[in-house]
């Protein structure tokens, strides 16, 4: 599954639509639940864990695709 496509399926949107800018300011789907559920979806799908820290930080599509590419996930 593509990181767009994973993204999409929470947030109710098309993949189309989404680039590394797309982020919780941007997408009014994108509130503290679709939050939680992008986390636990990237860490089973792609099988990593998350700290705390990175999970804050993490505010738009491509601060997840940065973040995979950190702990070596080819995306």
């Amino acid at each position: 599954m593509k990181l767009e496509e994973l993204f999409a399926s929470i947030l109710e949107v098309s993949a189309a639509e989404l680039t590394d800018r797309s982020s919780q300011a941007s997408l009014r789907s994108w509130d503290s639940l679709a939050h939680i559920n992008i986390i636990s979806a990237l860490e089973e799908v792609y099988g990593v864990c998350f700290s705390t820290d990175e999970i804050q930080n993490m505010k738009s599509l491509g601060d997840a695709r940065k973040l995979l590419s950190a702990k070596r996930v080819a995306i």
